[in-house]
C-alpha cells in the first residue's frame, strides 16, 4: 500500500525521521530479499531527495536489482501537498520486470490519486504497459476510487494490482481520516476481478495467475487502443496534444 513503510497517517515531522534515501540499508535488503527469493517487489516509502520529500514507489527484479524508481505526480489534499513534493512529469513510464520463470512483463506504476486522472494510466498503456501497480492508502469516504479502477483496466486493457491500505486510521495534524477502506484486488483486462480481498480482513495475501495475452477477445471487442491510435492520426484529437 501506500508509504508502506512509514505509514500514510504520520506527522510530517515523524515522516521526515523515517525517510529513506534510494541507498538506505532498508531499501537494499529489500533488495536482497527479492533475489533470495526469486520475488519481484514494489514498495511505497517517503523518500528524502536533499531537502525534498517525495511520496515514492521502488521496483526490483526477481534478481534483486532496482529497475523503477516512481514518485507520485498527483498529490491529493492540503496535508499531501504540504508535505510532498509532486514529482517529475511525464510520471508515466513502462519498464521490463523481470519474473522468475524468465517472463519479462511491461509494467507502470502509479499511486493512489494518480489513478484518477485517466492520462496517467493512459500513458502507461500507450508505451506498452500490460501490467499496472497501483499502492494506495484509500480512505472510506472515498470509495468511489473502487469504481475507478476496474475502468481503468478495460479501458487501457491492463492487469492492475490494487493495494489498499486498511483499518483504523492514526489521527494526524492536517489529515482528515478516520479508517482505510481495504478492498486490495487483483483485476484483468476486462475489469473483472482476479481476486479481491475485504475492507477490513487484518491482512490478506491475494494470489492470482496473470493470463497475458489471454484477454484478447475482450480487446477485439472494445479496441480502445487501436481506436485512439487510429482517431488521434486523423487529428480527432489535436487539442489534446495527442498523435499517432
Amino acid at each position: 500500500p501506500e508509504l508502506f513503510l512509514c505509514g500514510y497517517d504520520c506527522e510530517a515531522s515523524k515522516l521526515r525521521e523515517v525517510a529513506l534515501t534510494l541507498d538506505s540499508a532498508v531499501l537494499t535488503r529489500i533488495g536482497e530479499c527479492a533475489a533470495g527469493t526469486g520475488t519481484c517487489a514494489a514498495v511505497s516509502f517517503a523518500e528524502q531527495r536533499g531537502k525534498m520529500l517525495f511520496n515514492t514507489v521502488c521496483v526490483w527484479n526477481c534478481r534483486g536489482e532496482l529497475v523503477h524508481t516512481y514518485r507520485k505526480v498527483n498529490l491529493w489534499g492540503a496535508w499531501e501537498r504540504s508535505v510532498f513534493e509532486a514529482g517529475p512529469v511525464p510520471g508515466g513510464v513502462c519498464f521490463d520486470l523481470e519474473t522468475r520463470s524468465g517472463l519479462v512483463v511491461k509494467t507502470g506504476v502509479l499511486v493512489c490519486f494518480d489513478i484518477e486522472f485517466p492520462e496517467g494510466a493512459r500513458q502507461i498503456a500507450q508505451a506498452g504497459a500490460e501490467l499496472l501497480l497501483l499502492p494506495t492508502a484509500l480512505d472510506l469516504p472515498d470509495k468511489h476510487d473502487h469504481r475507478v479502477v476496474p475502468a481503468r483496466a478495460v479501458e487501457n486493457h491492463l492487469f492492475i494490482l490494487y493495494a489498499n491500505l486498511e483499518g483504523r486510521a492514526v489521527r494526524v495534524p492536517g489529515q482528515d481520516l478516520t479508517a482505510f477502506a481495504g478492498g486490495s484486488r487483483v483485476l484483468g483486462p476486462d475489469g473483472g476481478d482476479l481476486q479481491q480481498a475485504g475492507e477490513f480482513t487484518g491482512g490478506a495475501l491475494l494470489a492470482a495467475r496473470l493470463r497475458l495475452g489471454g484477454y484478447q477477445a475482450s480487446e477485439d471487442r472494445n479496441p480502445y487502443l487501436p481506436d485512439l491510435r487510429s482517431k488521434a492520426a486523423l487529428g480527432h484529437y489535436a487539442s489534446l496534444g495527442l498523435n499517432a
